[in-house]
């Protein structure tokens, strides 16, 4: 019976030392992959209604090197000292126009079917977007702190985090969608 004990001793221990080696790469890979690939944000504020809703949770890809128009973006603002979740407007080079409630990227009316205006908008903006960087507004338009009331409007590639992914909104219960 001795002899039995210890092969189930040694049996289990080797399971467990197994299921411990299991559980370390799960964590390591883990780990990595929220380093270097994937962050996790939430939204605090109503400037990206109604694409976003306040308290949304986000997945981030923080490896997008092709940031095109139209992505949602999670960056760094120095001057707000904040992590902002917006819309990418303007690449580099752009020349943007924003007349009421209409924008024109390079001399073009756009259709921004995501944007939420209030009536009567009358403020025009415009701005030339520099080598190296973006240009972000909220889906808000009347109700985001964004590039339009920025002293320095244009955030540079180095403070981009990454593109939203995946939204989970549990405000009504939970939808899991990927942001347009």
């Amino acid at each position: 019976m001795e002899e039995n004990e210890k092969k189930n001793k040694k049996i289990f221990n080797r399971v467990i030392d197994i299921l411990c080696n299991i559980l370390l790469v799960v964590c390591g890979t883990i780990l990595i992959l929220r380093i270097l690939v994937f962050d996790i944000g939430h939204v605090p504020s109503g400037s990206m209604e109604p694409t976003l809703n306040i308290g949304c949770n986000l997945l981030i890809y923080k490896l997008n090197p092709n940031y095109q128009r139209g992505d949602i973006v999670v960056f760094e603002s120095e001057e707000l000292n904040k992590i902002l979740v917006k819309r990418l407007i303007g690449e580099p080079g752009d020349h943007i126009l924003l007349d009421g409630d209409k924008t024109y990227i390079n001399g073009e009316l756009v259709v921004e079917d995501y944007v939420k205006y209030l009536t009567g908008a009358s403020e025009v903006f415009e701005f030339n977007v520099p080598e190296g960087c973006y240009l972000f507004l909220g889906d808000n338009r009347y109700s985001s702190n964004d590039a339009r009331y920025w002293t320095k409007p244009y955030i540079e590639e180095d403070d981009l985090i990454g593109e939203v992914s995946l939204v989970a909104d549990t405000n009504e219960g939970l939808q899991i969608f990927i942001p347009h």
